[in-house]
C-alpha cells in the first residue's frame, strides 16, 4: 500500500482528519537513525505522537524531555482501561527499557513487534493519537515505512 492511501485510510479507521499531521508523523519516523538508548527511544516515540497530535502532545523545552504523557484516565469501547494515570510515566519508562531491546535486534520477530505496539496501547500514554503513533512505530520496527501494513485489532474485530 502506497504511503498517502494508508494515512487517509487510518486516519478513517481512527475517525480522525488531521492527515497532514499524521503524514507529518510518519515523516518524522522516516527520517531520524538508529536509536542509541531507552531515554532516545522513548524521546522518539513521544516526538512521534507531538507530530500526529501536536496541538495535545507537546514538548517541554525547559525541562528538555517531552512532558505530554496522559494525565487523566481513560477506558476503551470493549470495556478494558488503559494504565491508571499516576502509573504512566513509570510504566511507559520500563516499556522503553523492555522496547529498545527488541528494537536492538537485527530484524525483530513480527510477534515481538506486536506484542509491544499492544503493551504501548495498553499503557496508553498519551492524551491523543496513540493508534496513530502505535502505527508509524510498527511500521518502523517491522521495517515497513515504504510498504505499510495497518494495525491489527488488538482487542478484538472493528
Amino acid at each position: 500500500m502506497n504511503i498517502v492511501d494508508y494515512v487517509y485510510d487510518e486516519c478513517h479507521r481512527r475517525h480522525v482528519t488531521n492527515y497532514g499531521d499524521f503524514a507529518n508523523g510518519w515523516e518524522f519516523a522516516t527520517e531520524l537513525e538508529i536509536l542509541k538508548s531507552e531515554r532516545s527511544l522513548g524521546l522518539f516515540v513521544q516526538g512521534i505522537a507531538r507530530e500526529v497530535e501536536p496541538d495535545l502532545n507537546r514538548y517541554s523545552a525547559k525541562s528538555a524531555r517531552f512532558d505530554n504523557l496522559r494525565t487523566s484516565h481513560v477506558g476503551f469501547m470493549h470495556g478494558g482501561s488503559a494504565a491508571p494515570a499516576g502509573e504512566v510515566r513509570e510504566r511507559f519508562d520500563r516499556w522503553c527499557e523492555f522496547a529498545f531491546n527488541i528494537c536492538a535486534m537485527p530484524y525483530p520477530q513480527m510477534t515481538h513487534v506486536d506484542s509491544l505496539i499492544k503493551q504501548l496501547l495498553d499503557i496508553h500514554p498519551f492524551a491523543d493519537g496513540n493508534g496513530r503513533t502505535a502505527s508509524i512505530l510498527r511500521n518502523r520496527m517491522l521495517g515497513t515505512l515504504n510498504d505499510p501494513t495497518p494495525l491489527p485489532f488488538y482487542y478484538g474485530s472493528a
